[in-house]
């Protein structure tokens, strides 16, 4: 997921349970080198990857 994302390595590991969404089909990330939060939709295989 993390290349899947374009997640950062300090993203990756500031992320909390709270932002994954499995209801909506959503990843919360902060983007901590501009401050912004951003929504990443979660693709049926990584939900699948969660879940086992």
């Amino acid at each position: 997921m993390c290349f899947i994302h374009g997640l950062r390595t300090t993203e990756l590991r500031s992320l909390r349970l709270q932002d994954v969404d499995l209801a909506g089909n959503r990843l919360n990330v902060s983007r901590l080198k501009n401050g912004f939060s951003v929504q990443h939709p979660i693709q049926p295989h990584e939900k699948a990857a969660i879940l086992a």
